[in-house]
């Protein structure tokens, strides 16, 4: 979900010049000894982790094909342009999850964030089964 695709560019540019560099003086390059790899190194954040189950039915449904549009799959961009619908996408939601549970629950019990992120989405799923019912 958060993946860098310009810095990954970036370090694979990188170890691939020094290795041709290195092939050049007939050496071989040794990355963990680079000290310049480790400001271009690219780690993923999980942002899902620990999130309820509802958080990935929330994105299967987000990814189903729409009922009402022939060959669309039911994003948040399709649903708001096509049926003005508003609706988060799954970024979206997680990171507001994120926000809601370390600033503002951040005292609270383990069981009950774990509770308000279920209901919070729930509540979207519940949006998102009405529309493709109707």
């Amino acid at each position: 979900m958060s993946y860098d695709v310009c810095r990954r560019e970036e370090l694979v540019k990188y170890i691939s010049t020094k290795k041709w560099e290195c092939r050049l003086k007939g050496e071989s390059y040794n990355r963990t000894f680079d000290k310049n790899v480790c400001g271009l190194v690219t780690k993923c954040k999980n942002l899902v982790k620990n999130l309820p189950k509802e958080a990935a039915l929330y994105s299967n449904l987000l990814c189903a094909m729409c009922p009402k549009c022939i060959g669309r799959r039911m994003d948040a961009d399709h649903l708001e342009s096509a049926h003005s619908m508003k609706v988060d996408s799954l970024r979206e939601a997680v990171e507001k999850v994120h926000v809601l549970v370390d600033k503002g629950m951040a005292k609270c019990p383990r069981k009950e964030r774990i509770n308000f992120t279920t209901n919070l989405f729930t509540s979207k799923i519940n949006v998102l089964r009405r529309f493709m019912a109707s």
